[in-house]
């Protein structure tokens, strides 16, 4: 038997334009690189959660992007962060504390740090397909993707 969960969350992908790819989660690393050349929805696609004034990234494998580098299971403190805009579309995600979220180290690992150059931390939110998630009474999810 399958429970409904209705949430409206913005569905997005990141773009970076410096490095010209989009942030990719790797749910068997608990990480999130920005190497992608084509947004595949399964491994490219977030949830853009907004609570208590904060912003959450949830991957399609239901974990969240953190301040720590990893993937965590539920939204925290941890995962909560702080969304600057610029005109054109741009956003930079940040700890509220001085530190930003960028790709770093020749494989583009996305995470905190103080250095970004070049504007390394700002990206392109683009909308995603919608997509729905059941989840199992044995907590298995099947998503169904909406073009």
């Amino acid at each position: 038997m399958w429970t409904p969960r209705p949430a409206l969350h913005v569905h997005v992908i990141l773009y970076s334009p410096i490095h010209r790819c989009y942030a990719r989660a790797d749910p068997t690393m608990g990480r999130i690189w920005v190497d992608a050349a084509v947004p595949c929805l399964e491994e490219c696609g977030f949830l853009l959660h907004f609570r208590d004034g904060c912003y959450h990234l949830e991957t399609s494998t239901h974990h969240f992007l953190s301040h720590v580098d990893r993937l965590f299971s539920q939204p925290s403190s941890q995962t909560a962060f702080h969304m600057q805009v610029q005109p054109g579309g741009l956003v930079a995600l940040c700890d509220g504390e001085g530190g930003m979220l960028y790709p770093q180290g020749t494989h583009l690992l996305l995470g905190m740090g103080c250095n970004p150059m070049r504007g390394e931390e700002w990206f392109i939110l683009q909308h995603c397909p919608t997509w729905v998630s059941l989840r199992s009474k044995t907590g298995r999810f099947i998503s169904v993707i909406y073009d």
